[in-house]
């Protein structure tokens, strides 16, 4: 599995502040040796946790087979 990272920048007015909120948003998405997206695009803690899970359930799986 590899982890592609997808950073952008983005601005967006802040009503509460009257001002302009600038910065960038970094996503990440599981792909496959083959670079096929095997996830969707999240954050990184969530991204760890996906291959945690996914780790998990293929061990179980071998397990019964």
């Amino acid at each position: 599995m590899n982890l592609t990272k997808q950073s952008y920048a983005s601005a967006r007015w802040n009503h509460e502040a009257n001002q302009w909120w600038v910065g960038e948003s970094i996503t990440y998405q599981w792909t496959d040796s083959r670079n096929r997206p095997v996830s969707g695009w999240m954050n990184f803690d969530n991204a760890l946790l996906w291959i945690k899970e996914h780790d998990e359930i293929k061990e179980t799986n071998q397990k019964t087979v």
